[in-house]
Formats: C-alpha cells, structure tokens, sequence
C-alpha cells in the first residue's frame, strides 16, 4: 500500500479515537460536576434522611423549577404534593439523583425568594437544618393546604 493510502485510512481513524476520547471526559467532568452540586446542595443528606422508593399519592407537576441550597434545576424536577408530605426527583440532564420525601412537619421558616426572576418561596427543611428549598410562589401555594407553621396571605420576596 501506498503512504497516501495509508494516511487516508489513518486521519479518520486518528479522528474518531480523539472525537471518543474527548467525549469520555466530557461525560466523565459531567459526572464528576452533577456529584459535586449533590454534596453542596445536601441533596445526598436530604435523599439519605427521607428515602422515597416512588411518588406517593397526590398532585404531581413534571419538570418544575427548585433550588436546593445554592444548588438551582431548571425545568428538570418531578414534584408531588401530597398528605404525606412534599416528594421531590431532581433529574438534570446526565445526572442521577435520589426521589426525597419530606414531611410536611420537616418544613419551617419561609422567606420571601426570588428564582429565575419569579417571586419565591425558601423553606428551611429539617431540624437541625439540613438544607433549603426554593419553589416558586405558584407551586408554594399547593402546599399551604399541608404546611404545619402560619403562612402569612402575601409571601413576597425579600
């Protein structure tokens, strides 16, 4: 065979092994990236203290936005609001987080928010505090039917 020939087989070849390779670590610093925000958001904690195997019974809303501590999801959050209490599945793109179901009596102290430019609500959840969440005003009203604490009528962002 000739060198050119050779050089033709070997540049695509040479090509894909790279475009592979680089794919690779991108979903490698993907997965790296996703754990790291589940350590910083507590998300880790909030899934080892209230397990949930599935949605329990209640009023589901499919791709919502939350923050859970500094950690934000946009249009990637399965919530249900229920008796039981408050279930949430954050599912970002390439990432894999646990379901989370809190108790309605775990929620306490919201605040006025403000997440992706909406008026929200912050809970704190747990006690000793293991984390916050932030859900728009929108969503926050389904769940005062269910809350244990006084909400005030107008809860506006601070």
């Amino acid at each position: 065979m000739e060198l050119s020939c050779l050089l033709f087989l070997a540049i695509p070849i040479l090509v894909l092994v790279v475009g592979l390779t680089l794919t690779g670590v991108a979903f490698g610093a993907s997965a790296l990236m996703f754990k790291l925000f589940g350590r910083i958001s507590n998300q880790d904690k909030l899934a080892a203290r209230y397990p949930a195997a599935h949605p329990p019974e209640g009023r589901r809303y499919r791709r919502q936005c939350m923050a859970i501590g500094p950690v934000y999801h946009r249009h990637s959050v399965d919530v249900c609001i229920g008796p039981r209490g408050l279930y949430f599945w954050p599912r970002p793109f390439l990432a894999q987080y646990d379901p989370v179901m809190i108790p309605w009596t775990e929620l306490r102290d919201p605040r006025g928010a403000v997440l992706y430019w909406q008026p929200a609500v912050r809970l704190t959840v747990g006690n000793p505090e293991v984390t916050t969440v932030v859900f728009k005003e929108r969503l926050f009203r389904e769940m005062r039917p269910y809350l244990s604490f006084p909400v005030p009528e107008h809860q506006h962002a601070t």
